[in-house]
């Protein structure tokens, strides 16, 4: 079953509430759905609070930002749910966007892709099936 979500299409982004969970906790991250990113983003504060270390990873990415080429550590979050849908094992980069943003992190094309993702611009409607 799809579950949609109204948004505003001439906003220029769609934001979504996330719910990320590790094995040690939980947290809520306003996200932009961003097909453009391959791998979520989360800031490093959400996935310590959820009981991954960054600092300790062993497995980083490359990532071509605004300001230039940046590292960025990759942990496995226990699941992230969005608009009612759930995965488990996601891997997720740790990286904190600049304070300008009006969101904490991305939600990338490894959460999107295991779903239908409808976009219905002129409906201003939103739909992961």
């Amino acid at each position: 079953m799809s579950k949609q979500l109204i948004i505003d299409a001439d906003s220029g982004l769609i934001v979504l509430s996330v719910e990320v969970k590790g094995k040690e906790g939980r947290g809520r991250v306003k996200m932009a759905l961003d097909t453009g990113c391959t791998l979520t983003i989360i800031p490093w504060d959400i996935a310590i609070a959820c009981g991954c270390d960054p600092a300790r990873s062993r497995e980083t990415i490359r990532m071509v930002t605004g300001s230039g080429i940046e590292f960025a550590p990759v942990v496995t979050l226990e699941s992230l749910k969005a608009m009612g849908k759930e995965v488990r094992k996601l891997k997720v980069a740790c990286h904190n966007l600049p304070e300008e943003s009006l969101v904490d992190g991305l939600l990338g094309l490894n959460f999107l892709s295991r779903f239908n993702l409808l976009i219905k611009f002129r409906e201003s409607v939103l739909e992961l099936i």
